[in-house]
This record gives C-alpha cells, sequence and structure tokens, in this order.
C-alpha cells in the first residue's frame, strides 16, 4: 500500500509542474505497480519516453524485467513506437489492438506464445519484431496490416504461415528463420514489394516456381534447409545483390545463375555439389563466389572462385591429359 501511495503521490507532483495527460500516466503508474522488481517509482522515468501535446509517443521499455502489462495499456492512444524486447512477457493484452497510431513494434526475446488478433487492428503499423518467442502459429487476419514494410518472425516455432500472409502487398523484408516450415506459400510471387526474403534454418525441400517472380529481391536466404535443386528460373530475378544456399542438399547450380549481373555475394557452402557450370565465371568481376565444403574436384576451381577449399575429393581421380587437375571419377 505505501508504494502505490508513493506513486500516487509523484504523479500529482509531475501533474502540478507538467502537462502529462493523466491517462497516460495512469497506464505507466499501473505498469509499475504490476512488475515490483521495477527499480524506479516515477512513471516518468520508466524506460525511454518521448512525450508531444501532453501524450506519450514514444516508449521504450525494454529490458526492464517486465513479466505483465496493465489490461488498459492500449490508453496509450498516441503511442507510435513501442519497444518491448527483452522482457519476460507471456502474452500481450488484448487492448495492444487499440494503439492506433503505432508504427513500430518490437517485442523480441520474450515468452510470447501467440499473437492477439487484435494486434492487426493496427492499420498504420510499418514494422513489426516478434522475433526469439515461443510463437507456433499465426491466425488468418495478417493481411490487414495492410501498411507492414518489415515483419520479423524468426527464432520461433511457427509451421504454418496463415494464406493470407501473402496479401502484405507493401512487405519489403519478411525474416522466418529459425523457424519449423515445410513450405513456403505457393502464391509468394504475390508479394510484389519484398525485397529481402530470410528464410533459413527451417525445414524446406523446396523452393516454388513462382518464388522466381519476384522481380524486386535483392536478398535471398535459405541456408540450412533440406533443398535439393535451384530452378533455371533463378536466371530471372535479376535484382538479386546476394544468395546464400549453405547447407541444403544442392548437387549442382543452375547455369543460368550467370545471368544476375548486380549478384555481390553467391554462397553455397556445405552442399553436395560436385559440378559447377563454366558460366558462373560470367557473373560480374565483383561477385564474391564461395564454394568451399563440397564434393568438388580440383577441374572446378575456376579462377573466378573467392573460397574453394575444403572439399570433399573422395571421389575425385587424377586426369589423363598430364595436367594437374582431378576430375571426378564418375566421368
Amino acid at each position: 500500500m505505501n508504494q502505490i501511495l508513493v506513486i500516487l503521490l509523484l504523479s500529482y507532483i509531475v501533474l502540478m509542474n507538467d502537462n502529462y495527460s493523466n491517462k497516460d500516466l495512469n497506464v505507466l503508474n499501473k505498469i509499475i505497480i504490476l512488475n515490483p522488481d521495477i527499480k524506479t517509482k516515477n512513471p516518468l522515468q520508466l524506460g525511454a519516453q518521448s512525450w508531444s501535446n501532453g501524450r506519450l509517443v514514444y516508449l521504450d521499455i525494454s529490458a526492464e524485467g517486465l513479466s505483465v502489462l496493465p489490461k488498459r495499456f492500449g490508453s496509450l492512444s498516441e503511442l507510435e513506437y513501442l519497444n518491448l524486447s527483452l522482457n519476460r512477457f507471456k502474452q500481450l493484452p488484448k487492448s495492444i489492438g487499440k494503439l492506433n497510431n503505432l508504427t513500430e513494434f518490437y517485442c523480441t526475446d520474450n515468452k510470447i506464445i501467440a499473437i492477439p488478433k487484435e494486434l492487426y487492428s493496427l492499420k498504420k503499423l510499418e514494422e513489426l519484431y516478434l522475433s526469439g518467442n515461443q510463437i507456433d502459429s499465426l491466425e488468418e487476419g495478417i493481411s490487414s496490416l495492410y501498411n507492414l514494410l518489415i515483419l520479423r518472425l524468426d527464432d520461433n516455432k511457427i509451421m504454418k504461415l496463415p494464406l493470407d500472409i501473402v496479401n502484405l502487398y507493401n512487405l519489403e523484408v519478411l525474416g522466418l528463420s529459425n523457424n519449423l516450415l515445410e513450405e513456403i506459400p505457393l502464391n509468394i510471387d504475390k508479394m510484389i514489394s519484398l525485397s529481402h526474403f530470410i528464410i533459413h534454418s527451417n525445414k524446406l525441400s523446396y523452393l516454388p516456381e513462382n518464388l522466381y517472380k519476384l522481380k524486386g529481391l535483392k536478398v535471398l536466404s535459405i541456408e540450412k534447409n533440406s533443398i535439393k535443386d535451384i530452378s533455371e528460373s533463378i536466371g530471372l530475378i535479376d535484382s538479386l545483390t546476394s544468395i546464400n544456399l549453405s547447407a541444403n542438399n544442392l548437387k549442382s547450380l543452375p547455369s543460368n545463375i550467370s545471368n544476375l549481373q548486380h549478384l555481390k555475394n553467391l554462397t553455397v557452402f556445405a552442399n553436395d555439389i560436385n559440378y559447377l557450370p563454366e558460366s558462373l565465371c560470367d557473373l560480374p568481376s565483383f561477385t564474391s563466389i564461395k564454394v568451399s565444403s563440397n564434393n568438388l574436384c580440383e577441374k572446378y576451381q575456376y579462377e573466378c572462385l573467392d573460397v574453394f577449399y575444403p572439399q570433399n575429393q573422395s571421389n575425385c581421380c587424377l586426369g589423363s591429359n598430364g595436367i594437374l587437375k582431378w576430375e571426378n571419377c564418375s566421368k
């Protein structure tokens, strides 16, 4: 009781000296009351804040040891930026859907299991970061966040994506690494603004053909999956600047990958590749090509390769042309 009286007294003093919304201060006070381990008892010293016209517009309460938010958290209706990362939250209050002015929301590295569907009401949201939680599924309706530019859901337990995620037409960055996904939506080409697709460390065995229709894609990160082949259609995505195909089950690369004249990085470490097309060296001279930890014989050690060794060459035989290179024994 004494703690509550101290908080109320501090709030009264604050209101006497500055024009702060009583409604917003009440929410901050409630956060302090619900989380007794917080060191400060002054609501204006909770995390990092910014106020405009008496309303709270910026709130960063990351790494404060918080575990619960008040039910009326949505009363902070003028918030534009909210950071709840590095706390101990297991759930978010439904009232978060009332933060109608929110454009950036960070809630990484917590223990969130499910995203409340009310979150989909945040029509102004442009950046949503939910990585490092325990989310195992996403409800349909995420396409309501039609202004979303960045969506990071890395390091969760997601097994399947909602069908309407492809209707996020303005989305530029989609991060889904370190989940349990076995497939990519077949109609992913509807995500016409996608430039960065990070989906490494999942359980993918193939890439849908429509992926190669993403004409604005710049970064494709699909390492640490179980992909067996890459379609020749990859040569159609001439906007690509970086491709990471490492730690898959690839045995070769498509010859027309050389069409990617903006490519800066091509990384295919740790596959089962035993053949490289000569056209690989038609890539621009500034392209960094790394092919180590495959099954390549030395005859494929082209000058254009930046990293070749080590290789598993147990299936390589001495050539018969008198030149100290190797060729695959099967040829």
